[in-house]
């Protein structure tokens, strides 16, 4: 009996271990017909004060070892080595791969390392909206919008 109660507690701590580092969102979502629809943002989280209810995720991409910067009214995300991977503002219907599930989306935003950048392009009131969230390497994060 000690022996299973051990082995679950070694179970709990690896699997904390393993989803601690992993940032969230901090949104609750359901699948829709064309994309997945925001039911509920949670304050603290990297979508608070960004996404709504109501706001439909239709893309979504992560780049990896980068930075989101504004230039010149423009938001790109940049390289470490400082050179330009995308224009995000030349995307004004989306950029990355179309989300067709609420587990597809949270596969892609889990799977996300620290510095790097989730790029999410959301439906709101009839218009599409890209916003850059960069993951940091201290478990924090910033927000930019494209449109």
């Amino acid at each position: 009996m000690k022996k299973a109660i051990i082995l679950v507690a070694i179970m709990a701590i690896i699997i904390a271990g393993a989803t601690f580092g992993q940032i969230r969102l901090g949104i609750t979502a359901q699948d829709t017909y064309n994309g997945v629809m925001i039911s509920a943002v949670h304050y603290g989280y990297p979508a608070s004060g960004i996404l709504r209810n109501g706001d439909i995720v239709r893309y979504a991409k992560v780049i990896y070892n980068s930075q989101p910067v504004m230039m010149s009214g423009n938001l790109m995300v940049m390289g470490m080595d400082q050179k330009v991977i995308v224009n995000l503002s030349a995307y004004p219907n989306g950029y990355g791969q179309y989300v067709t599930s609420s587990g597809q989306l949270q596969s892609i935003v889990f799977g996300a390392p620290y510095n790097s950048t989730v790029v999410l392009t959301v439906q709101r009131n009839g218009y599409m909206r890209t916003y850059a969230i960069a993951l940091l390497n201290n478990g924090g994060f910033r927000t930019f919008m494209a449109h």
